[in-house]
């Protein structure tokens, strides 16, 4: 479900996961590092980070990580 915010736009979509990087259009405070941690952290344990995002209507983010082995 989005989270109805001011959402990314398409340009902006793919810089937005790099460290002190903001959508021009948020209203929230922070120094754009959020989405740069998550994005690391996915990537050091071989999962996938995806965000969907449209203006005026929100962002979902996913995040997949695989099950270790020897497990499940």
């Amino acid at each position: 479900m989005p989270n109805r915010g001011a959402g990314i736009s398409a340009t902006e979509l793919p810089a937005v996961r790099g460290k002190f990087v903001r959508g021009r259009f948020t209203r929230a405070h922070g120094s754009g590092l959020g989405l740069a941690i998550v994005s690391r952290i996915v990537a050091d344990h071989r999962g996938s980070f995806t965000l969907e995002s449209e203006l005026g209507a929100g962002t979902v983010a996913t995040v997949g990580l695989p099950i270790a082995e020897g497990e499940g």
